[in-house]
């Protein structure tokens, strides 16, 4: 397992994603192809992920994160991780393999589309709002199985009045209690594997931290086409 190039592809891709997303869409399928099975690529690729973490410090000197939103979803999000988790742990490597496939797939329509997406400004309500529970359990179950969760809560909180750095920060807050569970199920499992997930914890941290200090100079709008072209590369790879 060359580590050096793992953390070199982590390094870049965090750069970009903090303030993008979609770095799942690029590194997962990476680690598959790398010749991790599918469970184990997801569950380091989880553990290493949880370092992006440190960016809400950033975020929220900016004034971009909605705590009271983040913070009243991060239940639903933690139920539906520790399903989703619970069902990796059941579902054979070759298939889970073929359903993250298609789930990348999924996830750079929705990933190309989130930017351009128009909603309508209304007041966020999320008391007794059964709809956005339901979905933010879903959300976290997609997540801990097939690692698409924040493209679908991005566009949650865009709908309910959130703008695409609002919503990309507080998704982060949402989603990091269900992480950790996910994290924790997969290590006891012995499912991660530690060289690659440290190794990805470190990078991640670093070019996380890095993106958002410099606030992206790039326009997002390449970022976005050299992260689908390369996505769209490695999808196909895992294909074939």
């Amino acid at each position: 397992m060359n580590l050096l190039l793992i953390f070199l592809l982590t390094f870049l891709v965090r750069i970009g994603s903090v303030m993008l997303g979609g770095g799942k869409n690029i590194l997962l399928p990476f680690l598959i192809l790398m010749g991790l099975p599918s469970n184990e690529a997801l569950a380091s690729f989880k553990f290493g992920g949880i370092s992006s973490a440190f960016t809400l410090i950033k975020f929220h000197k900016h004034h971009q994160i909605k705590w009271k939103l983040g913070m009243y979803l991060m239940l639903f999000v933690a139920i539906g991780s520790a399903l989703g988790s619970l069902l990796v742990l059941k579902t054979p490597p070759e298939l889970l393999k073929k359903i993250i496939s298609v789930s990348i797939v999924i996830s750079l329509v929705m990933f190309w589309g989130r930017q351009k997406a128009k909603f309508r400004k209304q007041e966020i309500k999320i008391k007794n709002n059964f709809l956005i529970y339901l979905v933010s359990i879903g959300a976290g179950f997609l997540s801990a199985w097939t690692g698409l969760k924040g493209v679908i809560l991005q566009y949650v909180y865009m709908s309910m009045g959130l703008n695409y750095k609002e919503a990309l920060a507080t998704k982060k807050l949402a989603s990091f209690p269900g992480s950790i569970i996910s994290v924790i199920c997969f290590s006891c499992s012995g499912l991660v594997h530690w060289p690659v997930a440290a190794t990805m914890f470190v990078a991640g941290g670093l070019g996380s931290w890095l993106g958002a200090y410099l606030g992206l100079k790039i326009e997002n709008i390449i970022l976005e086409r050299i992260f689908i072209v390369i996505t769209l590369i490695m999808v196909i790879k895992m294909f074939w």
